[in-house]
């Protein structure tokens, strides 16, 4: 202590004494007055509030934060950063890759399927399920409900009703359509498309060159030649003449 006139000075390497106030030197304390200073690297006092610097928790006053990686306490309530939960209050909430959690209601995101609360959805590249209702999505079939669609790519299915998409053959329900080049078929009547040749039920039509075929009646269309001449010229005549099996006419 160093005393100069009634003025004391302490020395000592902890504590400043200057007249009726002290210092602290002390490395985890400092003193001013009656004021105390905690520079302790865990816990900061200033006066009489104390400041926790703890790298998982800090206190500030009569509040508690908690700063540990899955927890966040702010004063009362409590916050969960878990990697797989997040909790909020009294609700949580569910960040697994497969599956979120959002109060009471659950979602599931797993790739084959997606539940979303009391409902289930299927995911499968070949079903979809939507709560109780299935849809396939099979490339040859189409599944709705109770009602089942083929894809195939002859033949169509709509319910109970087939439809055939061959190239030749075309079938709605119970009726039979061929798209036959030379053949069209309707129900239980034919006609035929051939170039020489037309069949209408029991009426044929012919588009021989020669011969026009109309049910029971003949028309011809043959060629008749007809020369005359004038002087110095030669003139040709092309006419038509056409007959009738059940009457014989000529033009």
């Amino acid at each position: 202590m160093l005393s100069v006139g009634s003025h004391s000075y302490s020395l000592d390497l902890d504590l400043l004494l200057i007249g009726s106030h002290s210092y602290s030197l002390d490395l985890d304390l400092l003193l001013i007055g009656s004021h105390s200073y905690s520079l302790d690297l865990d816990l900061l006092l200033i006066g009489s509030h104390s400041f926790f610097l703890d790298l998982d928790y800090l206190l500030v006053g009569s509040h508690s934060h908690s700063l540990d990686l899955d927890k966040l306490l702010i004063r009362s309530h409590s916050h969960s950063l878990d990697l797989d939960k997040l909790l909020i209050r009294s609700h949580s909430y569910s960040l697994d890759l497969d599956y979120l959690l959002n109060g009471s209601h659950s979602y599931s995101l797993d790739l084959d399927y997606l539940l979303i609360g009391s409902h289930s959805y299927s995911l499968d590249l070949d079903l979809l399920l939507i709560g109780s209702h299935s849809y396939s999505l099979d490339l040859d079939l189409l599944l709705i409900g109770s009602h089942s669609y083929s894809l195939d790519l002859d033949l169509l299915l709509i319910g109970s009703h087939s439809f055939s998409l061959d190239l030749d053959y075309l079938l709605i329900g119970s009726h039979s359509y061929s798209l036959d080049l030379d053949l069209l078929l309707i129900g239980s009547h034919s006609y035929s498309l051939d170039l020489d040749y037309l069949l209408r039920e029991s009426h044929s039509h012919s588009l021989d060159l020669d011969l026009l075929l109309i049910g029971s009646h003949s028309y011809s269309l043959a060629k008749k030649v007809k020369n005359s001449v004038t002087p110095g010229k030669f003139k040709t005549v092309i006419g038509f003449s056409y007959t009738c099996l059940d009457a014989v006419r000529h033009r």
